[in-house]
C-alpha cells in the first residue's frame, strides 16, 4: 500500500535505474537470452513439454539477473550493476523512512542523500554472503554427487538430501539477523559490526518467526516475476516467430530488468516496515514493564 500510494516516486526510481543500467551495458544480453531460448526449443523438439521449457526459461532469466551471469559486458559492467542495485536499496529505504514520518520526498532527493552508507552496506552484504557459503558448498556437493551417480541408492539419496537441507537451513537461519542489519546500517553514523550486533539482539528469541516472514516476501517476489515474466516470454516467442527481423529486440531482458529493480524496492520496503514493527513492539513491551 505504501508503494502504491507513492507509485510515481518509486516508478521514477525504477525508470532511472533501468536507464542507467542500459547505459552501462549491465543488462542481460539479448544473445544470452537467445541462447537460452534456443536450448529450450531444442529440448521441446526432443519431447519435453512446453510448460517445462517455459518454466526453465523463466528461472534461467531470473537467476541470470540476480546472479549477474548474463550481463552484456564484463566485470566492470557487473560491478556497476551491483552498485546500482545497492543504491536502489538505499534509496528505497530512505524514501520509506521519509514517507513514514510524514514528508513528501522526491526521487532525486533519495538519490542525492541516501548513498553515504554504501561502503558499510557492502561490508554487511559481504558478511551475509560469507554466512551463505556453507549452503552454497552443500548444494554444489549434492549436485556433484547426483551427477556422478552416487545418489542412485535410496538410503544415500535420503542421507545426502537431508544433510543438504539441514546445512542450507542452518545458513539461512544464521543469516536472518543480517537482513535487518541491511536496514540498520542506513542510520546516520552506524558501523557494520554495530549494526550486526543490534540486529542480532532484535531477532533473539524469534529468529524462526522472522525468517518465515522473509521467506514469505521471497515467495511473493517469485510470484510477481512468474505473473509478469512468463506471459512476456510466451508473447516474445510468438511475436518473433511471426517476425524474424525483430529477434534483436530485447523484450524479455528489458522486462526482467524492470522486475529486478521492482523486486529490490519491494524487498527493501517490506524489510524496513517489518523492522519498524518489531522495534515498536519491543518499545511497547519495555514501557509496559
Amino acid at each position: 500500500r505504501l508503494i502504491w500510494r507513492n507509485k510515481r516516486t518509486f516508478l521514477a526510481l525504477i525508470a532511472v535505474m533501468s536507464i542507467l543500467t542500459f547505459a552501462l551495458s549491465s543488462v542481460m544480453s539479448q544473445d544470452t537470452y537467445q541462447q537460452l531460448r534456443d536450448v529450450m526449443n531444442q529440448a521441446k523438439e526432443s519431447g519435453i513439454s512446453e510448460v517445462y521449457t517455459t518454466i526453465s526459461l523463466f528461472s534461467g532469466v531470473m537467476v541470470s539477473y540476480f546472479s549477474g551471469s548474463g550481463t552484456a559486458g564484463g566485470n566492470v559492467q557487473q560491478m556497476s550493476g551491483v552498485f546500482l542495485g545497492l543504491l536502489t536499496w538505499l534509496s528505497s529505504v530512505w524514501l520509506t523512512r521519509a514517507i513514514l514520518i510524514g514528508k513528501k520526498p522526491k526521487m532525486r532527493d533519495a538519490l542525492y542523500s541516501s548513498g553515504s552508507p554504501i561502503i558499510a552496506l557492502i561490508i554487511v552484504i559481504g558478511i551475509f554472503l560469507i554466512q551463505m557459503v556453507p549452503a552454497a558448498i552443500a548444494v554444489i556437493v549434492y549436485g556433484a554427487l547426483d551427477a556422478s551417480g552416487v545418489l542412485n541408492q535410496t538410503p544415500i539419496l535420503m542421507a545426502a538430501g537431508g544433510a543438504t537441507i539441514l546445512i542450507v537451513s542452518m545458513s539461512v537461519y544464521w543469516a536472518t539477523s543480517t537482513v535487518f542489519a541491511m536496514i540498520i546500517i542506513t542510520l546516520p553514523g552506524m558501523y557494520p559490526l554495530h549494526a550486526l550486533r543490534l540486529s542480532g539482539d532484535i531477532v533473539t528469541g524469534r529468529r524462526v518467526r522472522i525468517l518465515l516472514r522473509f521467506i514469505w516476501a521471497v515467495v511473493m517476489i517469485i510470484l510477481l516475476w512468474a505473473i509478469i515474466l512468463i506471459p512476456t516470454i510466451l508473447f516474445d516467442g510468438a511475436l518473433k516467430g511471426w517476425f524474424n527481423d525483430i529477434n534483436w529486440l530485447p523484450i524479455v531482458p528489458t522486462v526482467g530488468l524492470i522486475l529486478m529493480y521492482a523486486s529490490i524496492i519491494l524487498m527493501s520496503v517490506y524489510v524496513y516496515m517489518f523492522y519498524r514493527k518489531v522495534v515498536e513492539s519491543d518499545s511497547k513491551k519495555s514501557k509496559s514493564r
